[in-house]
């Protein structure tokens, strides 16, 4: 900062801000505060499959600005941040899920069995096998 001294004027310095205790503080470079970003929160959230406009939405704040926070801690912006933490949240599902088929549930022991092992139901249709396959749909009208 560059001040003017006129002959005969002693020289100010600019005036520090002081807090309640007399403690100096820095000056305000003024703008808009700095909205903060619970990274906690941004973890769990991506944990559980939200997209950027979700996590800001639950955190209050813009796309960008989650973006920006993301930056300043070094990854790349969102989508580094969330390829890094989806992961884990898919492997806790599919923990869950094993842990469910282990502990005998029968519906997630099938639903596995089709996911990872191709078993699959099987429906058969019987009838003459010259004639064309043919279902019949009755509507009940209720009124």
């Amino acid at each position: 900062m560059v001040f003017e001294v006129k002959k005969g004027q002693k020289q100010s310095k600019p005036k520090k801000l002081r807090d309640s205790k007399g403690s100096e503080q820095p000056r305000s470079l003024g703008g808009r505060p700095e909205i903060p970003v619970d990274l906690g929160k941004l973890e769990a959230l991506v944990k559980i499959q939200c997209t950027a406009e979700e996590c800001a939405s639950v955190i209050g704040c813009s796309v960008d600005t989650i973006d920006r926070r993301l930056k300043d801690e070094g990854f790349e912006g969102f989508a580094d941040y969330r390829k890094k933490h989806e992961a884990e949240g898919r492997a806790s599902l599919r923990r869950m899920q094993w842990k469910k088929a282990q502990d005998g549930d029968r519906v997630m022991l099938i639903w596995l069995g089709k996911q990872y092992l191709g078993q699959r139901d099987r429906h058969e249709v019987s009838g003459d096998s010259d004639q064309p396959v043919v279902s019949e749909i009755r509507h009940r009208v209720i009124g």
